[in-house]
């Protein structure tokens, strides 16, 4: 379970990820905004032919989830959260 990094990987570099759905994506990101999630095999197909048909869509969709990434997985950010630290806990509690 959890976010595969190469999700992260692609979202951090300003690529476009299309995903099966797991549930952790769904706590960062929202679904056709951030990143595209996709159900079954049927889905995958018109979803990749529609954003392949649609470039400004999908380099929004891709803009959009590198700002998520860049607000939300910060390296102090991961490191509280590995570190079980709350939001309120400043750096120099750690």
């Amino acid at each position: 379970s959890g976010i595969p990094l190469r999700i992260l990987d692609i979202l951090g570099s300003g690529g476009f990820v299309i995903s099966n759905l797991q549930p952790e994506l769904l706590e960062y990101f929202e679904p056709d905004y951030d990143i595209v999630i996709y159900h079954d095999m049927k889905d995958l197909v018109e979803k990749v032919q529609y954003y392949l048909d649609h470039e400004e869509a999908r380099l929004a969709v891709a803009r959009r989830g590198l700002d998520k990434v860049k607000e939300l997985f910060t390296f102090e950010d991961r490191l509280k959260k590995m570190l079980g630290m709350t939001s309120q806990s400043s750096a120099t509690d750690v």
